[in-house]
C-alpha cells in the first residue's frame, strides 16, 4: 500500500513538472533545448556512467540500466513469444525452413538490444540497436511471405505486422538519439 501511495505521488510530481516545463508526459527537455523520451534521456546518462566508469572516473548518475526495463525489449520480447507460438502451427516440412528462420530472428531482435546495452559507449550500443532493426525488417519479410504461403492467417499476421512496425520506429528513435553514424 505504501509503495503504491510513493509511486502515485512520484507520478504526479512528474506530471506537474512536465507542466510547468511545458513538454508533454512521453518527454522531458535535455540541456540543449531537445525535447526527448525519458527512455532515451535514461539511455543517454547509463551509458555516459558505463564509460566514466571504465575509466576509473567517478560518476554523477545511477547504476548502468538493465536491458529488460526498455519498452523496445519488452516489445520485441513479445513478438519473439509470438513468433514462437504461431510458427509452431506451420507444416512439419517448414520446421527447419521458414518457422526456424523466423524464430532466429526475433530472437535476434532481442538479443542485439541486450548486447548493445551490454557494450560500452553510444557508438557500439547504436552499432547493436542497427543490427536489431535489421533482424526486424528481416522478420517482417518473412512473416508477410509466411501469410501469402498461408501457414500465418491474417488475423495472426495483422497484430504481428502492427509489432514490427513499432519495434522498428523505437529502435530508429534509438538510434537516432545517439547521433553516431
Amino acid at each position: 500500500m505504501l509503495r503504491q501511495l510513493e509511486a502515485n505521488l512520484k507520478s504526479s510530481r512528474q506530471q506537474v513538472r512536465s507542466q510547468e516545463s511545458g513538454v508533454g508526459e512521453s518527454g522531458v527537455r535535455s540541456r540543449r533545448g531537445r525535447v526527448e523520451t525519458r527512455e532515451v534521456r535514461r539511455f543517454r546518462t547509463h551509458s555516459r556512467r558505463f564509460v566514466a566508469a571504465n575509466r576509473g572516473e567517478r560518476s554523477q548518475v545511477g547504476a548502468v540500466g538493465d536491458y529488460r526495463q526498455l519498452r523496445v525489449w519488452k516489445q520485441a520480447h513479445k513478438l519473439a513469444l509470438e513468433i514462437y507460438r504461431s510458427t509452431e502451427l506451420f507444416p512439419a516440412n517448414e520446421r527447419y525452413g521458414l518457422a526456424a528462420q523466423m524464430r532466429r530472428a526475433a530472437v535476434s531482435v532481442i538479443s542485439n538490444i541486450a548486447e548493445g546495452c551490454g557494450r560500452q559507449g553510444d557508438k557500439e550500443l547504436s552499432r547493436f540497436l542497427r543490427i536489431a532493426r535489421g533482424s526486424v525488417r528481416e522478420l517482417d519479410c518473412q512473416m508477410l511471405l509466411s501469410r501469402d504461403l498461408g501457414y500465418l492467417p491474417k488475423e495472426v499476421w495483422a497484430p504481428m505486422e502492427i509489432q514490427t512496425d513499432e519495434i522498428s520506429r523505437m529502435l530508429k528513435g534509438l538510434i537516432r538519439s545517439f547521433h553516431v553514424h
